[in-house]
């Protein structure tokens, strides 16, 4: 029987493939899609990851290796994407897209430096720049730089072009009519367009147009962001509400404006520019809006300058209106609530002596010193002539213990002194003020405290020394200062008892001197007679001592 034989042959097999040279377009889409929607939701770490495999994915082609670039610039790594794109360029890169990057980035390097407090020249070049590049792109694909229009926007109304700028913000709210960012800005270019066209009579017609476009683009923009409670989204409502503010005062609706400072006072403390409010309010409304805001407030745990900033203007505000002892409160409640708010001591200072509590003034001064000496002296030297009068005055009453029903407050006389020495050290009576109650201080602890170390009492006649002699630096020839500086040596020190005859003997001869003169003040000529007696008197006294010892001064 014959049986077919039957002989099954494997197939050699297929040769590979060969690699993919294409890239499934709609793949890179998907995912240049998802990255520019968590881009615009403010999340470019996130879309950076999409955008990084989009772009290997691609071969790393500039079409897609844009979108990298986009999200380094919302990064703020604009100057790394601006360096990418010119390399781009120089190895053959063009058209709508490296013109879109450079675009963003110069408007983004631009904005640092006005903020950065330097608009220069080169920052509006940069500006014009930016329009030209930002106005090709959109005008070649409007859909695929869609986002471009707000910083094309705000780009010509720094340049400044206000059609421009206009045109430009309208298409940027057309593609995202829920952007406060976008709203907000469309509000800003039309109160600068209200304000040119006011100024025209040819386009006074067309100025209320443009407000109405800005105060609707506020209140969106207000609209938009209720129940967003995040730090970044306070700090937008704050500014779209301080700018409805100011829409609302060009039309003299002040009730509408203070309503619209409340709102941003309470999104946002930190954000707000309480001196521009005070300008555009008037001190009343001011203070009426604080106060509102302060019942509104909220405190969020991620704004620790928020509630103390709004305190510090209440009080500011309530100062400002002669509300001594409110402003006292607020003050003091924002040190409890911020210690580092530590000028807050200054206006208590002032409160306190404003309606007399003097102790409690200058313990103000006291903790302020120890604090941040260097702010104080900068507090006071910002009103300087009055505040020095009100310190002086303070030293007058510690000196005095009919004014307090007590000892002389000699530490505190010290005290005060030594804030004059730091505001004036030109004026010589202030030292010689610090040295005398410095060594009266020493001298009543050791009357009164019989158990104060010694060395304790040195440490403070060394330091009214030290006063002493700086106030004779400034004036060598004062009678009174050359008195002192050697009874510190004679009685208190107890040595270089030769410069203290020298000193003695020049005090009376300088004070003889001065005494001759016809153009004296009763004050300065019965301080001189003072220094004149108290001179002789001392210097035959050291005289006697010396003798009976038989030193010969040098001790």
């Amino acid at each position: 029987m014959f049986v077919p034989i039957f002989v099954f042959c494997v197939p050699a097999p297929l040769p590979a493939p060969t690699a993919v040279t294409f890239v499934e377009q709609e793949s890179l889409d998907a995912l240049i899609s998802r990255g520019r929607a968590l881009l615009d939701a403010g999340k470019p770490d996130e879309a950076m990851a999409l955008f990084e495999d989009a772009a290997k994915r691609d071969g790393d082609q500039f079409r897609t290796r844009v979108w990298v670039l986009r999200a380094q610039i919302a990064l703020g790594q604009v100057e790394d994407a601006l360096a990418a794109a010119d390399q781009a360029q120089a190895a053959g890169a063009k058209g709508p897209d490296v013109d879109y990057v450079m675009g963003i980035g110069l408007v983004e390097l631009a904005k640092q430096a006005v903020a950065g407090g330097n608009p220069g020249g080169f920052v509006g070049q940069q500006f014009a720049d930016a329009v030209t590049f930002l106005e090709r792109a959109t005008t070649a694909n409007g859909e695929r730089y869609r986002d471009a229009f707000l910083p094309l926007a705000e780009a010509a109304w720094f340049a400044p072009d206000l059609p421009r700028a206009r045109k430009a913000i309208d298409r940027a709210v057309t593609v995202a009519p829920k952007s406060p960012d976008a709203l907000t800005l469309r509000g800003r270019i039309a109160m600068s367009q209200f304000v040119s066209a006011q100024a025209d009579e040819k386009t006074k017609s067309e100025a209320d147009a443009h407000w109405t476009v800005a105060v609707e683009s506020f209140e969106r923009a207000l609209a938009e962001l209720a129940g967003q409670d995040d730090l970044g989204s306070r700090a937008k409502r704050a500014e779209a509400a301080k700018e409805l503010g100011n829409a609302q005062l060009w039309k003299q609706a002040k009730d509408k404006a203070t309503a619209a400072y409340t709102t941003a006072i309470v999104a946002s403390p930190s954000t707000v520019d309480y001196l521009a409010a005070y300008q555009a309010l008037g001190a009343d409304e001011l203070l009426a809006v604080l106060e509102a805001a302060k019942t509104a407030f909220v405190a969020h745990p991620d704004d620790a300058w928020g509630e103390a900033t709004l305190l510090w203007w209440l009080g500011w505000a309530r100062f400002d209106r002669k509300k001594y002892p409110e402003a006292e409160e607020a003050f003091r409640a924002t040190l409890a609530k911020n210690p580092e708010f530590v000028n807050s001591w200054f206006y208590v200072y002032k409160a306190c002596y404003s309606q007399q509590e003097y102790p409690e003034a200058i313990a103000a001064l006291r903790t302020f010193s120890d604090a941040d000496p260097n702010g104080l002296t900068a507090a006071i030297a910002a009103a300087k002539e009055m505040t020095l009068a009100e310190i002086e005055y303070l030293v007058g009453w510690c000196a005095n213990p009919e004014k307090h029903e007590g000892e002389a407050l000699n530490l505190d006389a010290a005290l005060l002194c030594e804030i004059c020495t730091r505001v004036s050290p030109e004026v010589g009576r202030h030292w010689n003020n610090l040295g005398l109650f410095l060594r009266d201080h020493a001298d009543a602890l050791k009357r009164t405290k019989k158990d104060t170390p010694h060395e304790t009492l040195v440490g403070f006649w060394e330091r009214a020394l030290a006063a002493y002699e700086t106030a004779l630096s400034i004036a060598p020839e004062n009678p009174n200062y050359l008195n002192d500086t050697a009874v510190i040596l004679h009685y208190n020190l107890e040595r270089d008892f030769e410069r203290a005859l020298e000193l003695y003997a020049k005090a009376f001869a300088c004070a003889e001197t001065e005494l001759a003169r016809k153009d004296l003040s009763p004050d300065d000529r019965a301080a001189i007679e003072i220094a004149h007696r108290d001179s002789k008197n001392n210097l035959a006294l050291l005289k006697k001592q010396l003798e009976r010892k038989g030193g010969d001064g040098k001790q």
